[in-house]
């Protein structure tokens, strides 16, 4: 009785516990480093934009990497407290609004939206994402809002809605912020197309949303074509990211590691530009592009052994789950502290009580993290042939752009370089689709009455 009390209380008031829990995430976060290495780009972004988006007034900046969408928050605020707060609530914000449309429009079984609610109370991992300086956050937010939007959107008996002009735009400004998902809405409208047998108008709206999308970008292609020559949509480091990739896989036969600063990827540059060029660069990036297709079409069969471990590490090491250890009073020690304090742990548990109190929290907090977030997602992706067969089955809209998200983000690590950080940019579809396995599984032997399909409207 207590325990089905408090999960009611929990459903009732997930928001309010929500923001309880960001609160103390982004406290026990706040030191996070992540991808501090980066920020310096976003602060160049800054001065770029305000020298009149001349490239050239800042010596030494990479112009066309990373995409500039952080530099734009930069120009309003570096105050890390108030970005850190903000993406947090846009984050929450991004939750209520996705699961208030599951519930009006009945996108979900209750019992699964429910589960989803009380799980992400309690989803550390996910607050830590947004506990972090970098473009993951608000670009993952704005994804989700675009989506669940376009989805109300083409199920709507309008022609145009207003519904789909702000999804296209929203999707369009997270692609400000990362640019990895431009092929995503493409694949998206033709997958929901074809399994969900939509009609004509469903095309002439998705039309409407792609070029919502990519006018986003105009700014961008025009900022990148005044300062390269060159109208690009996304950023120059695909090229290294592909390359570095080969090198997921230990003892590859290339000889490749895994890191930006590769001996092998700044060989094949010096080779080839007789000069030590900015791996970021557009002609470096069309290079090692190349480089990378010739690569692995002289050996298929090894680039699918590395694609295979790349999913196998996508499958069992989780996401994102924070670094609670992180303090300005160990700086940059940190890590090896907590790396040396987990060692003595395994070796002798009596030593996390010789810990202070702080150590012990965090301790605590990090291992519990990494629990949800491997358990989570390794069942998430176990649970797929169910929740795939109850996708196609109600042919379901937003179960089948969910699933497609968790398909191109799962590719891209088996094709690119492979990062637990890149696999929490889709932790709320792998945990939708977590509770609505386990869901399934539950009502498994007690059938219900047959759901409603939800498909495109006539």
């Amino acid at each position: 009785m207590i325990l089905k009390q408090l999960f009611n209380f929990c459903v009732r008031f997930y928001i309010p516990l929500m923001a309880l829990m960001a609160i103390i995430i982004l406290f026990f976060n706040f030191h996070g480093q992540g991808m501090s290495g980066i920020l310096p780009h976003y602060r160049d972004f800054k001065q770029i934009i305000l020298s009149g988006f001349d490239a050239t007034a800042v010596p030494g900046a990479t112009p066309t990497f990373p995409m500039w969408g952080y530099g734009w928050v930069f120009l309003l605020t570096e105050n890390k407290i108030v970005i850190l707060i903000s993406q947090n609530l846009l984050a929450i914000f991004s939750i209520w609004f996705c699961f208030r449309l599951i519930e009006e429009n009945k996108y979900l079984p209750t019992g699964a939206t429910t589960l989803a609610k009380v799980s992400m109370i309690v989803a550390v991992p996910w607050y830590a994402s947004n506990s972090l300086l970098w473009p993951y956050s608000i670009s993952n937010s704005l994804i989700l809002l675009s989506l669940v939007l376009f989805v109300k959107a083409i199920s709507s008996e309008q022609k145009i809605t207003y519904l789909l002009l702000i999804s296209g735009l929203l999707f369009g400004l997270a692609l400000n912020f990362r640019s990895d998902y431009y092929l995503f809405p493409i694949g998206l409208i033709l997958i929901i197309g074809i399994t969900a047998g939509c009609n004509k108008r469903f095309f002439q709206k998705s039309a409407l949303w792609l070029a919502l999308i990519f006018l986003t970008l105009v700014p961008w292609g025009l900022y990148t074509k005044t300062t390269i020559g060159h109208f690009l949509i996304t950023s120059t480091n695909s090229g290294a990211v592909l390359f570095i990739g080969l090198g997921s896989l230990t003892g590859n036969k290339w000889g490749i590691t895994p890191k930006d600063g590769d001996p092998k990827m700044r060989d094949a540059i010096k080779s080839h530009f007789g000069e030590d060029k900015s791996y970021v660069s557009y002609e470096v990036d069309q290079f090692l592009k190349t480089t990378f297709f010739k690569m692995i079409s002289e050996d298929p069969s090894h680039f699918t052994k590395k694609a295979m471990h790349n999913l196998k590490k996508t499958i069992f090491r989780g996401t994102y789950r924070g670094e609670f250890y992180e303090s300005a009073g160990c700086y940059p020690q940190c890590r090896n502290n907590y790396t040396k304090n987990i060692a003595s742990l395994r070796s002798s548990p009596s030593h996390y009580f010789k810990l202070n109190m702080h150590s012990q929290i965090t301790i605590s907090i990090n291992i519990y993290s990494a629990i949800f977030s491997r358990t989570m997602v390794l069942l998430s992706y176990l649970l797929l042939p169910f929740t795939l067969f109850y996708t196609l089955r109600n042919r379901n809209l937003l179960l089948i752009t969910f699933l497609c998200a968790i398909a191109y983000q799962t590719t891209l690590n088996m094709v690119g370089n492979y990062s637990s950080a890149y696999t929490g940019n889709i932790f709320i579809f792998l945990l939708t689709n977590f509770c609505l396995g386990i869901y399934l599984l539950i009502r498994f032997f007690h059938p219900k009455t047959q759901p409603p399909k939800y498909i495109c409207a006539e």
